[in-house]
Formats: structure tokens, C-alpha cells, sequence
């Protein structure tokens, strides 16, 4: 939702949700007022809704990153796609320290996970590097959730982790 703040007229909020109809992943939009649901870029597979600086961005099944146009509900694809070559099952979007962050989920036997960094290039393109390192962050991923925490300033948390919950249990992975 946003904006979500008690000072903004509640005429004025927005929300998205991922519709997940038979595992298709669908994007939802509502306003307030509204009596039901607008569909969003139909043929689409999303993963994950976030508000970063201010607007609504979606990623999709294939790793591709749109921006999302409040008042045409239209996709604007804004940076090149995550990763070239294989892909994994689930990708969240992540706001840390500023910056846009897609993490991807590789459930093909034991589970494992990349995290790809939004950064401008010197010509004023936008690339995603894959990260070695989350240095003192910690991101928590779950189900209609994705946040980054620094691991110094919360008791149990290990920064380059990555902490998840599968089959109803908590674990961790180390990028």
C-alpha cells in the first residue's frame, strides 16, 4: 500500500497484491473506493510487489523488473532482466541501505539463493551485479514480505544471511 501514512487522504492510496489463481501469479490493483479488483499486465508471472523511492515496482517469473505507472496501471520495464543463463523458482524484491536488491530462490534440490544489486553505470544505464557478500545485512524473505535488517542492531540475526522459512520451518542461508 502507499502511500501509508495517517497524513495522506485515503483517496490518494494505492495497493498491489500478487494474485496467485493456479500458481499464475497475477498483479491486482486496487484504490481506495474502488469495488473491485483491476487486473495488471495479464500474461505475466510476478513474484513480488515493492514501494521503493516513492513507486510501485513488480518482478516477474523471468526476472525482468517493472516499473508500475500509478495513474495508467501500465509496466514500464526500467533495467535489464537479473541474469542471463538459468534462472531460479522465486524472486523478492528487497529495499537495503537505499538500494534495490532482486534475490533469486533455487529450489532444485537443496535450496540456495543469489542477490542481485541495482547499480547506475558511468553512462547512466543500470546494471544488476550479483553480490558476493550482503556485508552486515541480514534479508528476511516470507510469504507477502521481504525485509532488510543490519545484523548489529538485532539480537540473533548473522549479516550475509539470508533467513527463510520452508516446508513451515525457519532456516538460513549463507550468501
Amino acid at each position: 500500500m502507499y502511500p501509508n501514512s495517517p497524513s495522506i487522504d485515503l483517496n490518494d492510496s494505492h495497493v498491489f497484491v500478487i494474485y496467485v489463481p493456479y500458481d499464475k501469479g497475477e498483479l491486482a490493483h486496487a484504490k481506495c473506493g474502488d469495488s473491485s479488483w483491476t487486473y495488471v499486465g495479464k500474461g505475466n508471472e510476478f513474484n513480488d510487489v515493492i514501494v521503493y523511492e516513492g513507486r510501485f515496482y513488480v518482478v516477474d517469473r523471468s526476472g525482468i523488473v517493472y516499473r508500475i505507472n500509478v495513474s495508467s496501471l501500465e509496466l514500464q520495464q526500467l533495467y535489464p532482466r537479473i541474469a542471463d543463463g538459468e534462472l531460479g523458482t522465486m524472486k523478492y524484491l528487497v529495499e537495503s541501505g537505499g538500494a534495490l536488491y532482486v534475490v533469486d530462490k533455487y529450489d532444485k534440490g537443496r535450496i540456495r539463493f543469489k542477490a542481485y544489486k541495482l547499480n547506475k553505470k558511468s553512462d547512466g544505464s543500470f546494471v544488476w551485479d550479483l553480490m558476493k557478500s550482503l556485508g552486515d545485512r541480514a534479508f528476511i524473505l516470507g510469504r507477502g514480505f521481504s525485509l532488510s535488517v543490519s545484523a548489529g542492531e538485532f539480537f540473533g540475526y548473522e549479516g550475509h544471511c539470508i533467513y527463510f522459512t520452508h516446508n513451515t520451518r525457519a532456516r538460513v542461508f549463507k550468501l
